[in-house]
Order: C-alpha cells, then sequence, then structure tokens
C-alpha cells in the first residue's frame, strides 16, 4: 500500500483535534509515499482530467484526478469508495479496490 501526498492531506484536514492530528500523521506517515515530481504530477492529473472531459466525462473533484495520475506512474491500484475512480476503471484509465458502502 501507498499513499500519494494529497490522500495525507485529505485524510489529516478532517481530523479537528490537535491530538488525534499528531498521532494519525505519526501513522500515516508510516506508508511509503512514492516519490514523483509535483510539476510532473499536476501536468498528468491535468491531461487525465482533460482526456476525459474530451470523452464527455466530467471528474467531480480535481484531486481524483491526481490520485489516479499517482496511481498510473507507479502501477498502483486505487482503493476507494467513489464513483470518480469506478469510472476511470471502467474507462481502463486505473485499475481499483472498491469497498462496499454500509
Amino acid at each position: 500500500m501507498f499513499l500519494c501526498p494529497v490522500i495525507i492531506q485529505e485524510v489529516l484536514q478532517g481530523i479537528r483535534s490537535d491530538e488525534d492530528f499528531e498521532n494519525v500523521r505519526d501513522s500515516i506517515l508510516a506508508f511509503p509515499v512514492p516519490d514523483w515530481n509535483p510539476v510532473e504530477a499536476a501536468i498528468a492529473s491535468a491531461q487525465l482530467y482533460r482526456d476525459l472531459r474530451k470523452k464527455g466525462i466530467t471528474i467531480r473533484k480535481s484531486n481524483d484526478c491526481l490520485i489516479a495520475a499517482f496511481a498510473q506512474q507507479f502501477g498502483l491500484a486505487v482503493l476507494h469508495v467513489d464513483r470518480d475512480f469506478s469510472i476511470m476503471a471502467e474507462q481502463g484509465i486505473i485499475r481499483v479496490v472498491g469497498l462496499e458502502k454500509g
């Protein structure tokens, strides 16, 4: 399992207490983070978004394209409960592992 920087941001920004923030931060940093030039990642993410728009598909959250770009770059599957990733998987852009909601 790997985490890209935007996932770290998304997890940590939702934590309210300082103590919980520090505990989760320390735990989450135990996971490997792929090293990718942020400008290259941003360009790949924008290109992915544009390619999908040309097909008439709009991804609701641009961070999802960034996560997908990391998955493409490093040959990783995305663990998710988000329809945008399911759509990208249907288009053959990424591999996914979905979680059941409930």
